[in-house]
């Protein structure tokens, strides 16, 4: 799994998750990832898919939602983002964040 920032000047800031392996539950009509920074409570963000239906990739939805994660990202050392799959239930995925070069995004 990825987490990946997308600063684009035709979409804005995006925060994208993204799997080599299998699929989302589907988000068409929206979704939510349980998301735990460091030692901090656990946060429901909203998500949504791609616009081409691929199942690999969700967005964070909304700017609100991506300025809180972004924030809080920026922060932490470690986050655990938890996703619903199809097929498979849930899945916990661990991130080491400390030291992220930020001057992109």
């Amino acid at each position: 799994a990825e987490i990946i920032l997308r600063k684009s000047p035709k979409f804005g800031n995006d925060v994208m998750f993204s799997i080599h392996s299998g699929q989302f539950n589907s988000c068409f009509d929206g979704c939510k990832i349980t998301v735990k920074f460091d030692n901090q409570k656990l946060e429901n963000y909203s998500m949504m898919g791609t616009d081409d239906g691929s199942s690999d990739v969700l967005f964070i939805s909304g700017s609100k939602n991506t300025k809180r994660f972004v924030d809080q990202l920026r922060k932490s050392k470690k986050v655990i983002i938890e996703a619903s799959f199809f097929d498979h239930g849930r899945e916990q995925f661990i991130f080491e964040t400390d030291g992220l070069d930020w001057k992109h995004f």
